[in-house]
């Protein structure tokens, strides 16, 4: 299964891209742009088959994610195509959640609170 992971740089530096990539990279084929995008290909054009060519979409939860155009236009983009939406969390914990719960997540994430109700499901 391919996974397009959405992250904002301005919170995610490349030795968190590599931490992500290891603890789920295992489970599933992910495109992290920074990591994976092809040299010598336009850089928005190889997101956006990335982006169409997911199967999934994990949202990296920061208080930077929902204030960034890129972000929002990619989850906005697996809502439409009706790809499973998960969340990770800076602890390392991957949740089934829906496009509409992404701000409720972010907000919780910020402010250290845990995740839950009946929206989050934690997958193996």
């Amino acid at each position: 299964m391919k996974a397009f992971v959405s992250y904002s740089r301005r919170d995610n530096s490349l030795g968190r891209l590599l931490s992500i990539e290891s603890q789920i990279g295992s489970v599933t084929e992910l495109y992290i742009d920074d990591l994976h995008f092809p040299r010598g290909v336009d850089r928005h054009t190889s997101v956006l088959r990335a982006l169409m060519e997911a199967e999934s979409f994990i949202a990296v939860l920061s208080s930077n994610y929902l204030h960034t155009p890129w972000t929002l236009f990619e989850a906005r983009q697996a809502c439409v195509r009706g790809i499973p939406v998960f969340a990770f969390s800076e602890s390392g914990e991957l949740f089934k959640t829906r496009y509409e719960d992404l701000s409720t997540c972010c907000k919780n994430r910020v402010l250290g609170l845990p995740h839950a109700g009946p929206v989050y499901e934690a997958i193996a």
